[in-house]
């Protein structure tokens, strides 16, 4: 065979090597970045769980579920569990005296630290809550989430 025809022949094939390597590292850069992106794409911030109780551990995760609540109560505890909450969102807790309808206390909160888990809140009194139906209202981002009716008999 031809020197010249030898080298044209190794040539392509070195050539065409380099092709299916460059094709190959492009898919699975595709592939790689398509990988990445779904890692890192974070989805809208959601609440996967609001739980009125009597007290909340070190991590805010509820202790003592409950909606009724003994009289003497001087403290009454909202748990509230969330995925992909950012710096941006905004939970607002609205807690209410039904018996009159007035609302007694307004906690608009916001975290610069973004992430998912349980963010807790209380409301105190110096002295007891008066017997009677309550309720908290729990907005995300200003659209109304869940409003729980809770009683201290």
């Amino acid at each position: 065979m031809n020197i010249k025809i030898k080298n044209t022949i190794i040539i392509s094939l070195i050539i065409s090597c380099i092709l299916l390597l460059l094709m190959s590292c492009s898919q699975d850069a595709a592939d790689i970045k398509e990988k990445v992106d779904e890692v890192f794409s974070v989805s809208p911030v959601s609440i996967e769980e609001i739980v009125l109780c009597k007290n909340v551990g070190s991590d805010s995760s509820p202790i003592e579920p409950t909606n009724y609540f003994p009289n003497g109560t001087s403290s009454i505890y909202l748990s509230i569990k969330v995925k992909n909450f950012t710096a941006e969102d905004m939970l607002s807790i609205s807690w209410n005296f039904l018996e009159t309808g007035k609302e007694i206390d307004r906690t608009d909160f916001t975290s610069d630290k973004p992430g998912s888990g349980y963010f807790g809140f209380n409301i105190k009194t110096s002295g007891e809550f008066p017997s009677g139906k309550y309720n908290v209202e729990v907005t995300l981002n200003n659209k109304p989430v869940e409003t729980i009716e809770f009683f201290v008999e």
